[in-house]
């Protein structure tokens, strides 16, 4: 087994045996960063494109109910070696299961994000994040570039114990613009 295989399987299980405490705790702080950042920073941002969490992946949904309010959202929709779209989200969105299992918006209109809050399993201080290997937000990024769409700020969502020493990126590998943990938001 190669070394990324085996880190991918560790940091599942780090996050999988987060106390319940602990994870509210650390959830609650992402949601508090995250609204703080974009009442600042990220202020000007109207398009953002979130996640609904999968695998013990942070849950950021009381924030998404939160910049709804002000802003549209939007959530992936994966197809087998396909760059990722984008569906509009609402709090009363009917949802379905993709061929993934994953929960995304039934019948919705497509846009494309300005900001995206991507899931990470880990990240390295280069911004280099470690997903479940598909490549689905580095293939969708790599073909935004191609087709000249503008880049979206990108913001790895993590738990702490997801910060590894490195990613093992490959060259077709996009970095990050931003990492954040329940420690702190970092700007790569």
């Amino acid at each position: 087994m190669n070394q990324k295989v085996e880190l991918r399987q560790e940091l599942l299980q780090r996050r999988q045996l987060l106390p319940p405490p602990e994870r509210a705790q650390a959830e609650l702080a992402l949601d508090t960063l995250l609204t703080e950042w974009f009442a600042t920073t990220g202020q000007a941002l109207q398009c953002i494109g979130a996640y609904w969490p999968i695998r013990g992946e942070p849950n950021l949904r009381p924030l998404l109910h939160k910049l709804v309010t002000t802003r549209t959202l939007v959530l992936p929709v994966s197809a087998a070696h396909q760059p990722l779209h984008f569906l509009r989200w609402t709090p009363d969105q009917p949802m379905q299961r993709d061929t993934y299992g994953i929960t995304v918006p039934q019948g919705s209109v497509e846009a494309h994000p300005d900001c995206v809050l991507m899931p990470c399993l880990g990240f390295d201080r280069q911004g280099y994040r470690l997903g479940y290997g598909a490549g689905f937000y580095d293939r969708t990024l790599t073909s935004w570039a191609a087709e000249n769409k503008p880049r979206p700020v990108v913001i790895g969502v993590s738990f702490a114990c997801g910060v590894i020493d490195t990613a093992f990126h490959q060259p077709h590998d996009v970095p990050m613009d931003w990492c954040v943990t329940e420690q702190g938001m970092v700007k790569i």
